[in-house]
């Protein structure tokens, strides 16, 4: 037995150093994937699932993808310590079966491709991100126009304004996905942005607000672009805060949102109040803690939102809070795991002293607390820099810690 076990770690150790010698074909491989998940996820989460010819079509290829991912890990990659690969799977295992009890598979699809992103070039993938939906979300909304999928309007009650989805399955989730893809360009461009391109972004910001009323993503959008106008100040603040300081208030403000949450009583004034705040978020997350108990290993919670087509009357029911979706449907487990992963996220980032990597995460944690998007690929690219080379970004003498670590 233990002879079989050799040889298979020698046979796996000439897989890495042929596709080394071969200018990295697992990376190549990756990139592949990446783009196949995100345009794969995309369709899911936009008009474009109804010209499936059928709902698990789409699904079964996400399922391929990350397998692909897994594999590419497995025989490709090099890691210091097979003690590493080991506990990679472990906590992908633990995560299979909280998925599996939540009937949610996008973390699962998500965290193949964190352990199949190990060692790739971080700027790459931005690229890549920036790049597909670029093209992606022209051609949608072109689709929805031409009515080749159907539009979804939608109205605030009591307002006779019309919101429209341009091809997404809701508003919120056009507007959702425009910001992630600024602020990944934000931080492509290391939050330094020429007239132009503050014109631009400034354009798409209107754009956004115009075509979906949504307040809380287009204040985030704001907020990308002066954080680019005050950017030395800004990332002199995070340096003085440093990777304690900024986690901490991470974490403060998910504890404060998730407790809120759990507390709502609509005859609180400062809990209605910030109900109101966060358009009915604390509403219905409370429902949740209502109906069901937070479990170790996840759970399945039935939801019904307002994106997407419906016939005949339904109740609205949605989670709409990551943090709160978390821990509900995917268990404490996950939670947890969750927030080792962004705490390891930060210490990474502060070691390389990268603020705009650290930036671009408090962005990605905000927004989590308005919109379910934290673990979907597709809208949001950030977690994936796990087990990347953050090489660009790096600004320190001890840069080659990180540089595909």
């Amino acid at each position: 037995m233990e002879t079989l076990i050799t040889t298979l770690i020698e046979k796996r150790n000439n897989l890495v150093e042929f596709s080394e010698s071969h200018r990295n074909l697992g990376e190549k491989f990756y990139y592949i994937l990446f783009v196949s998940m995100i345009l794969a996820q995309y369709i899911s989460n936009t008009m474009l699932y109804t010209l499936m010819p059928n709902d698990s079509l789409i699904y079964v290829v996400m399922d391929i993808i990350a397998f692909l991912a897994v594999i590419k890990t497995i025989l490709f990659d090099r890691y210091n310590d097979l003690k590493e690969l080991f506990l990679a799977i472990s906590i992908g295992l633990i995560i299979w079966a909280c998925c599996i009890n939540s009937t949610v598979l996008s973390p699962l699809y998500y965290y193949a491709m964190i352990i199949g992103a190990k060692n790739v070039n971080f700027k790459n993938l931005l690229v890549i991100f920036i790049s597909t939906l670029a093209m992606a979300i022209p051609a949608t909304v072109l689709m929805a126009h031409f009515n080749v999928i159907p539009e979804i309007l939608n109205s605030r009650t009591g307002s006779s304004r019309i919101r429209y989805s341009m091809g997404a399955t809701y508003p919120t989730d056009f507007a959702a996905r425009l910001f992630y893809l600024m602020l990944a360009y934000a931080t492509l461009k290391k939050f330094k942005f020429n007239l132009p391109e503050y014109v631009g972004l400034v354009s798409l910001t209107f754009f956004t607000y115009v075509t979906t009323d949504t307040k809380l993503d287009v204040l985030l959008m704001l907020a990308v672009i002066l954080v680019s106008i005050f950017n030395k100040y800004i990332f002199s603040i995070l340096k003085v805060l440093d990777s304690f300081g900024v986690t901490f208030i991470s974490f403060l403000g998910i504890s404060v949102m998730v407790i809120m949450t759990y507390l709502y009583n609509p005859d609180n004034r400062f809990l209605e109040l910030m109900n109101k705040v966060f358009t009915k978020r604390l509403e219905f997350g409370h429902i949740s803690f209502e109906k069901y108990n937070v479990t170790l290993f996840g759970q399945n919670i039935p939801q019904i939102g307002n994106g997407g087509l419906h016939k005949g009357y339904y109740e609205y029911f949605f989670i709409d809070c990551s943090y709160v979706r978390i821990l509900m449907m995917m268990g404490a487990i996950s939670f947890f795991i969750f927030l080792f992963a962004i705490l390891y996220l930060f210490m990474k980032f502060y070691k390389v002293q990268s603020m705009e990597l650290v930036a671009a995460l408090i962005f990605v944690l905000i927004s989590s607390l308005i919109d379910h998007h934290l673990l979907e690929i597709s809208f949001n690219p950030f977690l994936i820099v796990f087990m990347t080379d953050v090489g660009y970004f790096i600004r320190n003498k001890y840069s080659n810690m990180f540089r595909g670590d």
